[in-house]
């Protein structure tokens, strides 16, 4: 399950509103298989207000959601500043996942790289689309996922390529070496109560 917070404008993070969000997303997945991993997306800004970790970690608690079963995405769409960064060390130190999303859209995504806790690396989909155009500009594309599949795979980092639609677009994340797709090729959002244990 993937969940995106709506734009907040100049609400401060955690508000009561994103902390009751954030516990009902939760209380929807508790009964779910235990191998199904909950992803939210964050803004730096989010991540940047006093307290952040330890309001997200309170709201986690609360609801008794295994923190191994967490993703926090963090959008590479701004820079991630200082304090974002402390927040996000505080939550991978607790075992919490973190994924960059989007990367390849934004802005000095490589010195998040290194300067961030991450496990997942996650190529926007502008590229993966790329990859499918039609002569030097495909390939060209092709070459800059691979290449940001192999920076992914000697951090120790999962890669995940997004927007995968069609069956062209899986082949061709898969051979530049990607670990994984997102898309509709896979699967549409669906609601919580849709969630069914695979067979």
């Amino acid at each position: 399950m993937r969940h995106k917070w709506p734009p907040v404008g100049s609400l401060r993070w955690p508000s009561t509103i994103g902390l009751q969000a954030l516990e009902m997303i939760c209380a929807q997945t508790a009964s779910w298989p235990e191998h199904m991993m909950v992803a939210v997306n964050f803004s730096p800004r989010q991540l940047a207000t006093p307290h952040a970790a330890h309001e997200i970690l309170g709201a986690l608690d609360s609801s008794q959601t295994p923190l191994s079963r967490i993703i926090v995405e963090v959008t590479e769409l701004g820079v991630v500043g200082r304090h974002a960064a402390e927040t996000l060390h505080v939550l991978h130190n607790e075992g919490i996942r973190i994924a960059l999303d989007d990367f390849g859209a934004g802005f000095a995504s490589f010195s998040a790289l290194s300067e961030l806790p991450l496990d997942i690396l996650k190529i926007d989909q502008s590229l993966t689309w790329a990859v499918s155009a039609a002569g030097r500009a495909g390939d060209r594309a092709f070459m800059v996922m691979e290449s940001i599949a192999d920076i992914a795979r000697k951090l120790g980092l999962d890669s995940i390529a997004e927007g995968v639609e069609t069956a062209e677009h899986a082949a061709n994340v898969l051979r530049a070496g990607c670990d994984m797709g997102q898309g509709y090729y896979f699967g549409k959002p669906l609601p919580a109560s849709s969630v069914v244990t695979p067979v």
